[in-house]
């Protein structure tokens, strides 16, 4: 989407980003760990999705990797760490958005809220 209204459309655009990790519903972990990458509201896609900007040094486009690496980077010593979970991966997902606008030369041109 960006990519398409940056290079070819050459206008302004507007990207409401709602994340559909829950902060604390029980269930980050078990997305993390049992989720197919493929899954979406719409049904299952063909292929994996395809993650162009990552945080993550060394990390492929392998969504399970990726996932893992949210596990990795939180030592849970709790029964229930499904909030930190989450801010990692939400903040994974503002930063992807950060790193396309500023590979794009969009990022000095743009107002994040």
């Amino acid at each position: 989407f960006m990519d398409e209204s940056i290079n070819d459309l050459k206008e302004p655009f507007f990207l409401y980003v709602n994340p559909t990790v829950p902060h604390e519903s029980g269930d980050v972990e078990e997305a993390l760990t049992t989720g197919d990458c493929r899954d979406t509201v719409e049904g299952p896609l063909a292929n994996p999705p395809e993650i162009w900007y990552s945080s993550i040094d060394g990390y492929t486009d392998d969504c399970r990797e990726y996932r893992q690496t949210i596990l990795d980077r939180f030592e849970c010593n709790a029964r229930d760490c499904d909030k930190e979970y989450g801010t990692i991966w939400i903040d994974d997902a503002i930063g992807w958005i950060l790193n396309a606008l500023s590979d794009m030369g969009e990022l000095d041109n743009t107002f994040f809220l």
